[in-house]
């Protein structure tokens, strides 16, 4: 079976099978439950803080993958204003960049058709004045169902950090995951440390310090 762009906007796709066995003197057929497949939108913002608040902010480039290491980035459809969908096999113009979009909404991205796992978005390019993240951000998409009615929910999850930073882990040293619907990327202006061994911006400090 191939999920098509139609079959997306709907959030949800039922399927089942049916398989008939047997000789043709006696044939025997069994059906598979029906089961449905869903997919959701994630929202994510990408902002600075500033003395007013949360600002937007365009011109931010990532790759979104199942792959810790961003290899084999998921390619979209750029629907336009920050809006993608997951490309199909019969999209022809896809591409594996999403953009943080300029105008009414600012720094907002809206990745369409994300079924339930795992996701790792990465940034390939800050916006100008900002410095680039140096790690993923991960998101993951829980699937459960109501024991009840059958129901299956998805929700959009993502690790809570401690106040230094740091993702916050339970008892068993598992981490903490939080339901969210928008994931809020945040980046930094300020001059980056240098690598070690390289000058960076060392030297304005030792010039500074002699002055």
């Amino acid at each position: 079976a191939t999920i098509n762009a139609d079959a997306l906007k709907y959030d949800e796709v039922n399927n089942k099978a049916t398989l008939d066995y047997g000789d043709e003197n006696h044939t025997t057929s069994t059906e598979t439950p029906e089961v449905p497949t869903k997919y959701i939108d994630v929202n994510i913002l990408k902002f600075a803080k500033t003395n007013s608040g949360e600002t937007g902010l365009d011109g931010a480039e990532f790759t979104l993958s199942k792959n810790e290491d961003g290899t084999d980035p998921i390619s979209f459809v750029d629907l336009t204003n920050g809006n993608y969908r997951v490309a199909t096999e019969e999209d022809e113009n896809t591409t594996t960049t999403v953009v943080s979009p300029a105008g009414t909404d600012i720094g907002k991205i809206n990745l369409d058709g994300l079924g339930a796992g795992t996701y790792y978005l990465t940034e390939t390019k800050a916006p100008d004045g900002y410095n680039l993240l140096k790690a993923p951000v991960k998101i993951v998409i829980t699937e459960t169902t109501d024991a009840t009615t059958g129901e299956t929910t998805l929700t959009v999850q993502i690790p809570e950090l401690n106040d230094d930073g740091s993702v916050k882990e339970d008892a068993d040293g598992n981490e903490v995951l939080m339901s969210t619907d928008q994931v809020k990327v945040q980046n930094m202006t300020g001059a980056e440390l240098p690598s070690t061994g390289g000058i960076g911006t060392t030297i304005f400090y030792v010039l500074g310090g002699i002055l």
